[in-house]
Formats: structure tokens, sequence, C-alpha cells
């Protein structure tokens, strides 16, 4: 099939990518909730800035704002400062790769 410039041609099938989203990582941190028995900081793996501030520090999910356990962690997502570290190695799933918690 010759194709001719300006001429469109219909795809057989949907063209499907399946590329990975390159991950990055990111320091989490929050200085409103100080003290024993709190997350201060974590390095999360994430796609972006706004993933990674809203990934919980204790068990790697999506945090839930409106029912999340405050006594751990900050209260809302503008309190988490995000530095970005750099990018992550391939295959390396979105959650928390290390967090510090303070024992008391």
């Amino acid at each position: 099939m010759t194709v001719t410039p300006g001429q469109f041609i219909q795809a057989a099938a949907p063209l499907i990518l399946n590329e990975p989203i390159p991950m990055r990582l990111f320091r989490i941190s929050q200085t409103t909730n100080p003290g024993y028995d709190t997350y201060d900081s974590a390095v999360v793996c994430a796609p972006d800035e706004e993933t990674a501030r809203n990934i919980n520090p204790f068990n790697g999910k999506p945090m839930d704002w409106t029912s999340a356990n405050f006594d751990l962690w900050c209260l809302i997502p503008g309190d988490v400062i995000v530095e970005e570290i750099g990018a992550a190695f391939e295959g390396i799933k979105q959650g928390v790769v290390c967090a510090s918690f303070n024992a008391g």
C-alpha cells in the first residue's frame, strides 16, 4: 500500500500503548504533627508530585483525607512537603520505599 502526503489511513485495530509509566522517587515530609508515634517523612515511588503527596506513609496506599488517622500524619494534603529525588529503577511499583516513624 502506498500512502501519499495528506492521505489518511484507518488502522485495522485500535492502538494500545503498553509502555509503563515512568516512576519517580520523592521524599514526602510534614512538620505540622511532630512528636512521638507519628511519621515525619517517607521516600515514595510515584509517577508525579500530586500522587506522591497523597501516598499514606503508613501503608503506601492512596491517602483518604476524609477518614485518615491524623494522629500519625498531617491533616491536609497542603501540609505535605514533596521533594523530587530522581528516577526510580524500572519495575519499582508505586508506594512507600521507606518511612521514618517516631516511636514513643
